[in-house]
């Protein structure tokens, strides 16, 4: 009897693991949804062939119920028969817990049935519904399944590798259905919409980076200016839940999708020059979403309980190692931003009445009944009209430089606003030149870079950097560089020239020099353009009062002298000493580290307008980059003798290099940037940022092995900081948001270093 009836319970177990690993694979299946009738109709029949061939199982189980408790009233009796009643009692408790438990699998069963009935309609009605969004020049926005409302859970266990404080496990509640974004935005797309590219790593395929958490909303009311979105509703950036939550499409585990990072997002890897990837490359998630982890790190809005100024980034990025990629991760940083590991996704949320750009609950933007994509006229309501020259000069520039009001009277964000900029990079006090790769149509030809100087909150200069040597590249010609420098002469002033009449001759002030530039004036403005022969040529748009005062040299040198450098150094509590208030330059394509590193000095002491054209142009830069250290050295006393500085030599030892730092001096040093070091500096400081107690993290550096010395990549770069405890300097290189502040092990510095010593300057 205990034989027959334990078969018994392994032939039903068995039916209920195959019953239990059909139903899975009815919520994992992705039905068409033209094939819902007949996915119904299917479920629906499995479900009830499930309980019919569960119903003797049942039936027995409570049968034997019966006798033995009928059996359980005769305990008085001999002891044979009572041992036979106890073996039966066993026997009917364990039929009655199989027959309950088959209770369970079957309403399993029959809950995801219905569970993957009701995902086959939603996808059916998504596809009726919503396909997609067609942008301006042929990109398109594709979106993944839509999540439904409901309670999720986010963060992860503590044993999880990887985990950190922040990331605790709870239940959150998603109020309203929202769509996200099935790939990173792309630098197509963003180009489509916002007319230019800010990305280091060049593609359109590729997902857009070095965009700030503004951008990445500013990207998203102008989709929703631009009125293409589904009716009823409105584009935002996703909130950490809704991140979050769309990451794991339902999984608690580390990586969404099949679980493996590997197949999951592009991690791991050692950057270089090959940095981001191809969005759409790997497997996607349950709901359709790639790239969730790794490749670029992602905005999110800002939450509850935020600090003003900062915003958060999910998903990791392509050169952390897989534990920072985790569905858990999150990141919080300053909301200005710029990294070339950082860029975003969309959300597609329900409209609401009354929403306005500075929500933060999805950081959405309500949808206009009007999308004016470019003001031609820049006529606003009980404003006089343009000017029919200034109404000429903003068309042939491509941006607002001519409103109700002028330029140069307005505060900066005005000024950005007018002329379609974003912020690239920002100094505390002074004068801040917000700068930036913006690839536009401007002048009958194409900008290669923008600058716009600002000072006490308001713009001062404008600069138009068109043809010029670095960008040419190194496999160009001289005949090459020269031809296209002419046609940007010569397109630019046709372009004023037809508008504002003929050019005059003048001078404007660099550092206490004075540079021969071609003019225009018009109202409160003046063009100067500024060419030298296979150099380069920008074209200076400033107030007219400050073009006709100029700058002497004796102005220049009370500048440089008149600031307090030590002031910008900086302690922090783990032991971090740090010059702060350093300005940043992209070099962007070029290969300009040498001029763009000695510019970032430059105008960290307070002279103005050198920049790294210039400097490239006296230190004999090669065609697309290439300069030496003497080179640089001499243009560094050229330009540093016109105002009162000096070019000094240090050691490359810690306690001088530290002693410097102190001073408030960076150091401009000259290394070999090779694959190697890259990881590891890339690695480090990620690690670094993320390790919860700092004497762990000083163990954790000294088990590392010394790099080894390479002579790949030669590179100029600045070191700004230094910690006495770990022995590692910190490392800026002038890329813009990317490589911004590295921190390295001094005993690397010194593997990959070209000299045995740095330069800097000391008023």
């Amino acid at each position: 009897m205990q034989g027959r009836w334990g078969l018994g319970v392994v032939w039903v177990g068995m039916v209920g693991v195959a019953l239990a690993a059909g139903a899975m694979g009815c919520r994992e299946k992705r039905v068409a949804p033209e094939e819902v009738v007949g996915e119904e109709e299917r479920v629906a029949e499995e479900a009830a062939q499930a309980v019919e061939t569960a119903a003797p199982a049942k039936e027995a189980a409570a049968e034997a119920v019966v006798p033995a408790a009928a059996g359980t009233s005769q305990g008085d009796e001999a002891a044979r028969v009572a041992e036979v009643i106890s073996e039966q009692e066993a026997e009917a408790q364990k039929l009655k817990a199989m027959a309950e438990n088959w209770q369970a699998v079957e309403a399993q069963v029959k809950a995801r049935s219905e569970a993957a009935v009701a995902a086959a309609r939603l996808e059916k009605e998504n596809a009726e519904k919503f396909k997609g969004v067609a942008l301006p020049e042929h990109e398109m926005l594709e979106f993944g399944a839509q999540v439904a409302a409901g309670t999720y859970g986010v963060g992860s266990p503590e044993a999880e590798p990887g985990h950190q404080a922040d990331e605790r496990q709870r239940q959150v509640v998603v109020e309203e259905p929202f769509f996200l974004g099935k790939y990173e935005v792309t630098q197509g797309q963003w180009l489509a919409v916002m007319g230019e590219n800010p990305s280091h790593f060049r593609g359109r395929m590729l997902p857009v980076e070095r965009v700030s958490w503004e951008d990445a909303r500013q990207f998203c009311r102008e989709l929703n200016r631009l009125g293409v979105g589904p009716k009823g509703w409105m584009f935002a950036l996703p909130t950490e839940v809704q991140w979050e939550v769309a990451c794991r499409a339902g999984s608690a585990r580390a990586f969404g999708g099949t679980g493996r990072p590997a197949e999951m997002g592009w991690m791991g890897e050692s950057w270089g020059t090959s940095g981001t990837h191809e969005v759409g490359q790997k497997q996607p998630n349950a709901w359709g979403l790639f790239d969730m982890h790794g490749n670029v790190w992602e905005w999110c809005a800002a939450g509850a309980g935020m600090v003003a100024g900062q915003a958060v980034i999910r998903g990791g990025c392509g050169h952390l190692a897989p534990r920072f990629c985790r569905s858990a991760v999150r990141k919080v940083m300053p909301a200005d931003s710029l990294h070339g590991d950082v860029g975003f996704r969309v959300a597609l949320v329900p409209a609401r009445e009354g929403a306005d750009d500075e929500e933060s609950a999805g950081g959405v933007a309500a949808v206009p009944e009007v999308a004016a994509r470019v003001e031609s006229t820049a006529v606003r309501k009980n404003a006089a009209p343009l000017d029919e020259r200034a109404v000429s000069l903003n068309q042939r520039l491509g941006f607002r430089l001519f409103g109700d009001t002028s330029m140069w009277e307005g505060d900066a964000v005005e000024g950005m606003r007018r002329i379609g900029y974003r912020l690239q990079a920002s100094e505390a006090g002074g004068a801040t030149w917000l700068s930036g790769y913006v690839a536009m149509a401007c002048l009958s030809t194409q900008t290669r870079q923008v600058r716009l100087k600002t000072v006490g909150g308001k713009c001062v200069q404008l600069d138009l950097v068109f043809a010029n040597k670095g960008d040419g590249g190194k496999g160009a010609t001289v005949g090459d560089i020269r031809g296209a420098i002419q046609r940007d002469i010569t397109a630019v002033t046709a372009a004023l020239t037809g508008v504002l009449g003929e050019k005059k001759n003048g001078t404007i002030g660099v550092a206490g020099k004075r540079m021969a530039v071609d003019y225009w004036a018009f109202s409160d403005t003046v063009f100067a353009l500024e060419k030298e022969r296979g150099e380069y040529v920008i074209l200076h748009v400033l107030p007219l009062a400050t073009f006709e005062a100029g700058t002497s040299r004796q102005q220049a040198r009370e500048a440089v002298q008149g600031k307090d450098l030590a002031a910008n150094v900086q302690r922090l509590p783990n032991g971090d000493v740090l010059i702060g208030n350093i300005p940043m330059v992209d070099q962007g394509p070029k290969g300009y580290c040498a001029p763009a590193t000695l510019e970032r000095v430059f105008r960290y002491m307070g002279i103005e307008g050198v920049d790294m054209h210039r400097i490239a142009d006296d230190a004999s830069t090669g065609r697309g980059g290439g300069t030496t250290v003497g080179a640089l050295s001499k243009t560094a006393t050229l330009w540093g003798h016109r105002v009162g500085v000096s070019l000094k030599e240090c050691p490359l030892n810690l306690r001088q290099v530290a002693k410097i730092i102190d001073q408030g001096y960076p150091l401009m040093w000259a290394m070999f940037s090779g694959s190697e070091y890259m990881a590891r500096a890339q690695q480090s400081t990620a690690e670094r940022s993320m390790a919860g107690n700092f004497a762990d993290w000083i163990a954790r550096t000294r088990k590392l092995k010394k790099l080894r010395g390479a002579q790949e990549g030669a590179h100029i770069c600045l070191i700004v900081g230094y910690n006495p405890e770990s022995k590692e300097l910190a490392v800026s290189n002038s890329w813009g948001g990317a490589g911004a502040l590295w921190w390295v092990r001094f005993e690397d510095i010194e593997a990959v270093t070209q000299t045995s010593k740095v330069l800097y300057l000391e008023p």
